[in-house]
């Protein structure tokens, strides 16, 4: 079972991260208290903060910088960063794409610690980072998990959605190994190809579907949380969002008048790298203090490339979760 305690929280409107339970989670372990109405602002245009997405990208490394140095003097502990997609010389190494975006970002001193990974990767790169965070678990008292983001809506996107929300922030989450908490039941990423057919995506997202079902089938009819956007961009291929329709109709004969669907998104506002992680919390929020005790429930966690313009490869990620109180 997991564990996770936030270290720094800086997600949008403190209203909105009140009124989904996240901040319930702040205690004397947060390295920085959000304070005002404001951390950082929800925008629907790249210039709405009065500087560029890379620019604040800069500013939030920047920010992250001393609270994360503060989080490593407590004790050793491997770092996961979670960044937002990045277009490397495809000649470079591995190791030398992490030093130079790490070295962009002003985080250069983390290329010298010996535990750290770096996915950047956008929505994606808590999924990539997942079997990692497995294996460190199983080494290690703790792991770290950070990321950042400001993402902005593409032009594509303010033409068919003007009123979009995006949100951008900054987290240190860490994680660690306990006996009672939020359990994975099953954690999968399938790639759904660079130029993806109609039979490629249709197969890669039913069988994402299909093993889901199976895995909510185990738990004898569980009440089930469902959460994923509610509505796939428009700018995705029409083949993209045929096959999440065609997906989501294998879960329907397993809902029940005690599941519900959460459209997390639609109050934080789209947060890109972040938003799989504000999942997480929202989760762990909610049945340490609402459904743990009650009767069992699942979660239902789906995700998939959000920016098929900056982004060639398109994936697809899904986990169902419970809580597990142990004893």
């Amino acid at each position: 079972m997991l564990h996770l305690t936030p270290r720094l929280l800086q997600l949008g409107r403190i209203s909105a991260l009140w009124e989904l339970g996240l901040l319930e989670m702040a205690s004397r372990r947060m390295t920085q208290q959000p304070c005002g109405e404001l951390t950082f602002p929800l925008h629907n245009c790249p210039q709405a903060s009065g500087q560029s997405s890379a620019e604040r990208l800069l500013s939030l490394a920047e920010l992250l910088a001393a609270p994360l140095q503060q989080v490593l003097r407590e004790g050793e502990a491997p770092v996961l960063l979670c960044l937002p997609s990045h277009a490397f010389h495809p000649h470079a190494s591995a190791r030398e794409r992490q030093q130079a975006y790490l070295r962009y970002l002003g985080m250069g001193w983390l290329s010298y610690q010996p535990l750290v990974w770096v996915y950047p990767f956008g929505r994606m790169a808590w999924w990539a980072a997942w079997p990692q965070l497995c294996t460190l678990l199983a080494q290690h008292e703790r792991v770290l998990l950070v990321a950042l983001d400001s993402p902005a809506p593409t032009a594509s996107e303010l033409r068919q959605s003007p009123a979009s929300l995006y949100c951008e922030g900054a987290v240190i989450l860490e994680v660690r190994r306990s006996s009672h908490g939020l359990q994975p039941c099953w954690h999968s990423l399938n790639a759904l190809g660079y130029l993806p057919s109609s039979q490629q995506c249709g197969s890669a997202i039913a069988d994402l579907h299909h093993s889901a079902a199976a895995v909510i089938r185990q738990h004898g009819g569980a009440p089930l949380e469902l959460l994923f956007p509610a509505r796939q961009p428009l700018a995705q291929p029409e083949v993209l969002r045929q096959a999440w329709g065609v997906g989501y109709h294998q879960l329907l004969p397993l809902l029940n008048e005690h599941s519900r669907y959460t459209d997390l998104l639609s109050q934080l506002g789209e947060c890109g790298t972040l938003a799989p992680l504000a999942v997480l919390l929202y989760l762990h929020s909610q049945w340490q203090h609402g459904v743990a005790g009650a009767a069992p429930r699942l979660a239902v966690q789906l995700d998939t490339t959000q920016r098929p313009e900056s982004e060639r490869l398109r994936w697809c990620g899904a986990a169902v979760w419970r809580w597990n109180e142990g004893g």
